[in-house]
């Protein structure tokens, strides 16, 4: 696990490495029984809305800021004395919404009419603009005699909407490749897709896809999206208005390319991808979307990250007497009290470690069953322990302890406020779910990283390396930041790296020759050599501690750097290829092995590919192939 913390008034060591890793080794024991996965382990909705608690308020290793949390210490306040016993009811503001849609639909409307609502003719329009307007773009640089782009002919609003609805279709047909769509054996036939476009033209007009202007200014990094993103949340904003409860939480959206805000969370199904901050209903429809755009990404100058999220998100929705359920990475007593002043409600779990928080609540002891509830004003902390202890806090809820009975028919007595927070936290979840169901992504071009190793391994370019260059220089293929810090590398690390661009520019040839296009110097330029001598020393046995000062990436780019699970005997680089492919490098017992297997995501087992290469070097030996 590894904890991120913000602006903290503890006294800590003089860098941001070893801050963080002294903040992970004095706060671990009291992180982990704060952040529990379920309220009641037999209460299935429980596990369910309070697992975001534990996939997002510890911050993985990818993500390249604390959040700015600045509430994270547990200091001695003043302000304890101003907690006291829960005997006043909280004021509950007036609910002044109107839930339901804002226009005069007609009852049997059909659902393209319903879509065009959100994805509207204006939109379309302007889609339609700035993708002729690339392919323009396209056309007058340097293409083939065979590029399909000397056919090209502007597209319009009636073959844009095919396009996005052949899209929409490709979410509930699932194939192996994008090509198959229209593939004609009587296997993978399918005439919907070649009934309303043909394959080459959706292939020109999904390179040529754009959703800005280039006039734009480029200094965001969203802003090639930008105006695609806003648009739609006007549009759902102007037709749906929201009930009073709300569900605030993160969402990650599938992105295995190489993008600098790129995020990794393990718990998350995707894993790898693009964090979205979202606001939505209880049942699931998303109302306001904010993109994580990574390190520096400030929403309120004057408060917190969490804080700025969530006035950011709830900004269309102040002041009407909403109730927004959010997790512990975003709670907090100044986050209650100012949205109190803005007529707007917040239930959530709540970390111990929050400044403010009543010392006697959350020091006290508690047997399973009881519990310790305090008030300042409207605001409630209490704590109640069930199989593990949970902090909740609430500005809308009398606390009440209620019998519940569970999906097993056991009755037993919980908190109201646990209760409601269990029922209406899941919505974002619930979104995930469904986008889930109708997953768009294909594979389209083939990764040339796989092929320029496989090009390495049969001209025998690792016979004269040793394990610990390998994984300094397979380094190079996984490492996407932008650092400040270049390495001075050693003749042992440099000569291999020369030899590598050398076969990524033979490689980046034959494919120009072959009509791909490709631009030979940035592919050349994307096998970066920032971490080489980092992972070289890492591997060779210099601690963590150390390495991270070599450098001024994140630390989450060493770690990916490096495979899982990998022990003090065996000293594996792991490299994922393609297809649940990888290719590891170790040595143990005087014996280097380069290994391509496949790996089940889900349980993690590693199963040999199918006639899959393996190189060993046995005493000093030469490598020489082998097949699984």
């Amino acid at each position: 696990m590894y904890l991120r913390s913000g602006k903290s008034k503890r006294t800590a060591p003089e860098s941001k490495k070893s801050f963080q890793i002294f903040e992970i080794e004095q706060n671990i024991d009291e992180i982990s029984s704060d952040e529990s996965t379920g309220i009641n382990s037999e209460n299935e909705s429980c596990e369910s809305s309070m697992s975001s608690d534990l996939e997002e308020s510890n911050m993985t290793e990818s993500d390249g800021e604390s959040t700015e949390i600045d509430e994270s210490t547990n200091e001695d306040e003043d302000a304890n004395d101003d907690w006291l016993d829960v005997e006043k009811i909280p004021e509950i503001f007036d609910f002044n919404g109107c839930e339901g849609v804002k226009q005069n639909w007609p009852s049997n409307i059909a659902p393209f009419e319903a879509f065009s609502l959100i994805f509207d003719n204006v939109l379309v329009e302007k889609i339609v603009k700035w993708t002729n307007h690339k392919a323009k773009i396209l056309r007058s640089s340097r293409t083939s005699r065979q590029s399909t782009m000397r056919m090209w002919k502007d597209t319009d609003a009636q073959e844009m909407k095919k396009f996005l609805g052949v899209c929409i279709v490709m979410g509930n047909v699932k194939m192996p490749s994008l090509r198959h769509y229209w593939a004609t054996n009587f296997i993978y036939n399918h005439p919907f897709f070649g009934r309303f476009i043909s394959r080459n033209r959706f292939e020109a007009i999904l390179r040529c896809l754009s959703f800005y202007d280039n006039t734009d200014d480029t200094s965001n990094r969203l802003h090639k999206i930008k105006n695609v993103v806003e648009h739609i949340v006007t549009n759902i904003q102007e037709i749906y208005s929201p009930g009073r409860n709300l569900s605030l939480d993160e969402a990650l959206l599938l992105w295995r390319g190489r993008l600098f805000f790129r995020q990794y969370i393990p718990n998350k199904a995707a894993k790898y991808g693009i964090k979205l901050y979202e606001l939505s209903t209880p049942n699931g429809f998303i109302l306001n979307i904010l993109i994580y755009e990574g390190k520096g990404t400030v929403y309120n100058q004057s408060s917190s990250h969490a804080h700025g999220v969530v006035q950011k998100l709830m900004d269309p929705y102040l002041n009407k007497g909403h109730v927004v359920y959010i997790d512990n990475f975003y709670t907090s007593v100044n986050l209650a009290e100012s949205l109190l002043q803005q007529k707007t409600h917040i239930v959530g779990t709540l970390r111990k470690n929050r400044k403010f928080n009543p010392k006697e609540v959350i020091n006290k002891k508690l047997a399973k069953g009881e519990s310790v509830w305090k008030r300042k004003g409207n605001v409630v902390v209490g704590k109640w322990k069930d199989k593990r202890e949970v902090c909740m806090i609430s500005t809308y809820h009398e606390f009440k302890m209620v019998n519940w009975k569970n999906s097993r028919g056991i009755e037993s007595m919980k908190p109201n406020i646990i209760i409601d927070y269990n029922q209406f936290m899941a919505g974002v979840d619930r979104a995930d779910q469904m986008m889930s169901y109708y997953s768009t992504p294909r594979k389209t071009v083939r990764c040339a990283d796989e092929l320029l190793l496989t090009e390495m391994l049969f001209d025998g370019f690792f016979n004269d390396l040793n394990v610990y260059q390998i994984a300094a220089l397979l380094s190079c293929m996984v490492f996407e930041e932008k650092t400040e810090i270049l390495p001075k590398l050693s003749e042992e690390l440099s000569k291999p790296l020369k030899t590598m661009q050398e076969f990524a520019k033979k490689i980046a040839t034959v494919s120009k020759e072959t009509k791909l296009e490709i631009d030979e110097k940035v592919y050349i330029e994307k096998f970066r050599p920032n971490l080489m001598d980092v992972i070289y020393s890492w591997t060779k046995g210099k601690s963590f501690s150390e390495i991270s000062k070599m450098t001024d990436a994140f630390e989450g780019s060493i770690i990916r750097s490096r495979a899982p699970g990998s022990s003090d005997e065996e000293s594996p680089n792991s490299l994922k290829l393609s297809n649940n492919r990888y290719l590891t490098v170790s040595e143990f017992k005087n014996k280097v092995d380069i290994r391509v297997y496949y790996r089940n995501d889900e349980d993690g087992e590693q199963k040999p590919g199918k006639k899959a290469p393996v190189y060993r070097r046995m005493n000093g030996k030469k490598l020489y192939p082998t097949w699984i």
